[in-house]
């Protein structure tokens, strides 16, 4: 690999450690990888100190994204924590050792298994009532008949419709109640994006509307049955005169029993309607929906929950977040991430390798053939684009955090390549990442050249021998290097 090549490639690690370290929290870098519908990154900002950090977790990922810990920071940093959770879900953020779970959510109190999926068995017997009697309006009454049978008909009419009207909207109630138990479980989970921004909204109010519908009778049953009672006496003060008067008389108090019996088994399914539906009602119309913000490419997102964390000092502190279901109350994994708040230290040292673009260029002699025998001759040994030295720096904090700062860095390194060992010199700024620096200077390094005169090609003179030291003049020359060093104190 050539030298432009190997430095190109490492200032791309410089810059690449240095931007992936620098990030924000759009939602876009919290969308779920290709690959994995469950799983995603979080992004974390490091800057300078008193600057904004921001922690990102995505509460709704299965694996959530956790930076490594300790997070380490400078003293009185900035730090806010977003949490971007599923609508349907209630985060809160401690920040000591031990987590607070979440309160109990009313629905799951109250409708225990049928969250779960168990379904709904009302328990009640109906009473059946022939349907000649129940369905058949009730005839005119004779028409020899005194007022008190037509006011009885005309109560016993409308108090049969409003009982019918009121059982037909209570038992329909019922028997859409396990329908819409099971949207309310996938709104829930979450299912078929039931919880994107453009669905969530239009899905939650449905639910209310019918939840809100199910504890209600536009006509009280109560308000019934007392209707009914005033209608049987009035009927029961009805005397026939004649067998089509006691006719009439028979089939009324059949009409007072099938509403009776109606009203009854509405008050039952109503109790079971509004037992289960009053609290999801309450819960659906108090749940914490995030906000609906929009991104540069106008996709609608719910925004994060962001809390902001204190302005420590050489503290360490342990956030603990917390999600449970606003609908099921079951409780997610919590998330837990340690941030130690402490300056870093002015003064570092570290040692590795400085790769300089002053190569190798060792010089020595060689031999070849001529026609009167052998010939010795001065040479270029040992030639390299680039060099590998092991260096020791010392390095001078200038700005940053304990995670990712810039330091003026500075040391020597031992050359072993130059026939003996010589101390060069390295100059130049760092950009430390965590434990690693890496540092782009000056190399100041010993370049060969031959001495005594003599050129490279010159046959050596008359009595060399191999014992006899190659002439040769070192003088500091400076070429671009890079430095990847690791601290060691």
């Amino acid at each position: 690999m050539s030298s432009s090549s190997f430095l190109l490639g490492v200032c791309l690690l410089i810059m690449s450690s240095a931007f992936s370290l620098g990030q924000s929290c759009p939602p876009e870098a919290l969308k779920p990888l290709p690959w994995s519908a469950d799983f995603s990154w979080s992004s974390l900002s490091a800057r300078n100190p008193k600057s904004n950090v921001h922690l990102c977790f995505d509460m709704r990922s299965a694996h959530v994204a956790v930076p490594n810990s300790p997070l380490r920071v400078s003293n009185q940093s900035v730090m806010n924590i977003k949490v971007y959770r599923k609508p349907v879900d209630k985060c809160s953020v401690t920040y000591n050792s031990t987590p607070i779970a979440p309160p109990p959510n009313p629905i799951a109190s109250v409708l225990g298994s049928l969250i779960t999926g168990k379904p709904i068995t009302p328990n009640f017997v109906g009473v059946v009532v022939p349907s000649t009697t129940c369905d058949t309006p009730i005839p005119q009454p004779p028409a020899t008949s005194s007022s008190d049978f037509r006011s009885a008909f005309d109560t016993l009419t409308a108090l049969d419709k409003n009982a019918k009207d009121a059982s037909d909207k209570i038992s329909s109630d019922n028997d859409d109640l396990p329908e819409m138990l099971e949207e309310l479980r996938a709104l829930a989970a979450c299912k078929n994006d039931l919880c994107d921004p453009d669905n969530f909204a239009t899905a939650k109010n449905e639910l209310e509307m019918f939840f809100s519908s199910a504890s209600l009778a536009s006509i009280s049953p109560d308000t019934l049955q007392t209707q009914a009672q005033q209608g049987q006496t009035a009927v029961s003060k009805l005397h026939g005169g004649s067998p089509e008067e006691t006719k009439w008389l028979d089939i009324a108090n059949g009409k007072l029993t099938c509403i009776q019996d109606r009203l009854s088994n509405a008050q039952v399914l109503l109790s079971i309607n509004k037992g289960v539906s009053q609290p999801i009602f309450n819960a659906l119309t108090t749940m914490q929906t995030p906000e609906v913000a929009t991104d540069s490419h106008g996709q609608t997102y719910f925004s994060p929950d962001t809390y902001d964390l204190p302005l420590y000092t050489n503290t360490k502190v342990t956030p603990t977040i917390a999600c449970s279901n606003q609908i099921t109350g079951q409780a997610a994994p919590q998330v837990t991430v340690e941030i130690d708040y402490q300056n870093p230290g002015f003064l570092s040292a570290s040692a590795g390798i400085v790769v300089s673009t002053l190569g190798q260029h060792t010089i020595g002699t060689r031999t070849k053939s001529s026609p009167g025998g052998f010939t010795t001759f001065f040479a270029v040994t040992n030639q390299s684009t680039v060099q590998v030295i092991p260096f020791s720096l010392l390095n001078l904090y200038f700005f940053g955090n304990n995670n990712v700062n810039v330091s003026l860095s500075g040391g020597i390194g031992i050359n072993p390549y130059n026939n003996s060992t010589q101390v060069e010199y390295f100059v130049g700024p760092s950009v430390s990442i965590h434990s690693v620096l890496l540092s782009p200077g000056v190399h100041i390094g010993r370049f060969q050249t031959l001495g005594g005169g003599f050129k490279i090609g010159d046959p050596v003179p008359t009595g060399w021998s191999g014992n006899t030291p190659v002439p040769i003049d070192l003088s500091y020359t400076a070429h671009f290097g890079i430095g990847i060093t690791f601290k060691i104190h």
